[in-house]
């Protein structure tokens, strides 16, 4: 699962990051957010889970299908640290024969939009401050609109207001 590839650089860059960690909201309160339907797309169970040491941080996970094609939507609670580590990454942009990677907004959230045209994939990494990173990921297809249309399902006004 993708989902747990990404939790772990993740969590490593909360570690690195030299802010004062917050206790996590439960993946149970997220999991909410992250159930979010599309035409034509058959919705897994969601899950999650909360991870108390060595540091604290919470993901929810709900995976997506439509034929051969799969997105997998996900939030990560870092804490503080999480939007430190974070912040820099939504001003990147990048464009090779394989690949691009542009600044976007979401609902007035700041991320970045990455195309992988070589692999066939695309991915939204959105960072909902002080706190929460939002990434939603296509495989089997290269649809930035998709992306967009599925994150602006998320509440995020709502995410941003559970950071304690």
């Amino acid at each position: 699962m993708r989902a747990c590839a990404l939790f772990v650089p993740v969590l490593s860059l909360i570690l690195l990051a030299a802010s004062a960690q917050a206790e996590p909201v439960n993946y149970k309160e997220l999991i909410p957010l992250v159930s979010i339907s599309l035409p034509g797309w058959t919705p897994g169970q969601p899950t999650g889970q909360t991870v108390k040491a060595p540091v604290e941080a919470s993901e929810a996970v709900l995976e997506l299908k439509n034929g051969e094609m799969r997105l997998e939507v996900a939030i990560f609670d870092g804490g503080p640290a999480m939007g430190a580590a974070m912040a820099a990454v939504s001003n990147v942009e990048m464009e090779s024969p394989d690949e691009s990677v542009k600044p976007v907004t979401i609902k007035g959230f700041k991320g970045s939009l990455y195309l992988h045209h070589k692999e066939n994939e695309a991915d939204l990494v959105i960072m909902v401050p002080s706190r929460f990173a939002v990434s939603l990921h296509l495989d089997n297809a290269v649809d930035a609109e998709l992306l967009k249309n599925a994150a602006a399902q998320i509440d995020l006004a709502k995410l941003a207001g559970l950071a304690k």
